[in-house]
């Protein structure tokens, strides 16, 4: 969780950030503290419920048929919620080398490239999730007897939680000339990936 500012925040320079406005920090800090406060309880709840299955097993010998599948349920949650508190802290996996080794200027057009590629891959799954949420209404789990959309639905909202944060990362950079000069090499580079899928696919 970020700590509290009093007016503005200075993210550091190799992000190419300048000055944000409070309601764009109090934006990005209450949208990773909601996400994280629901994460945690996602957490207590899953260690009860695998808890209650081992003990109910083992124990009582007499297995909770619906605990096995509400834990599967609360992990994809688990999983998803995971990925965007990561992605708001900057901690997904990624090849720091080049990075830490280049000016600042240079650094900074990468902080800023690695956001709008992260977004354009989001962007591309997103609409999909939905899909394969939405499909997932008419079908019913077995155990609990509930739609399955509720686990699907883990897919979408992860995607516009991450989508979100992204753009508001995206509006403390410090101008527009980054993310153009981003969002024009991500496009050129999905552009040929497209043209060539016909390549891939005969391969």
């Amino acid at each position: 969780m970020m700590p509290p500012v009093e007016a503005a925040e200075t993210l550091p320079a190799s992000s190419g950030s300048i000055s944000a406005p409070r309601w764009l920090i109090g934006m990005d800090t209450f949208v990773g503290a909601i996400v994280e406060f629901i994460a945690a309880l996602l957490v207590m709840v899953e260690i009860l419920v695998l808890l209650a299955g081992v003990a109910s097993r083992y124990l009582f010998r007499s297995p909770l048929i619906w605990s096995d599948e509400l834990a599967s349920l609360l992990f994809l949650w688990l999983a998803m919620l995971g990925a965007v508190v990561a992605f708001r802290r900057g901690e997904h996996m990624r090849m720091t080398a080049v990075v830490g080794n280049s000016r600042p200027s240079v650094r900074a057009f990468l902080d800023v490239f690695a956001i709008v590629a992260g977004l354009a891959f989001l962007l591309l799954i997103a609409w999909f999730a939905f899909e394969f949420a939405a499909g997932e209404v008419i079908v019913t789990t077995p155990a609990l007897g509930i739609s399955n959309a509720w686990r699907a639905s883990a897919l979408p909202v992860g995607c516009g939680l991450m989508i979100v944060i992204g753009l508001l990362r995206l509006a403390r950079t410090a101008g527009w000339r980054p993310v153009l000069a981003s969002v024009v090499v991500v496009a050129v580079a999905s552009g040929a990936l497209i043209a060539l899928q016909p390549v891939f696919d005969a391969l």
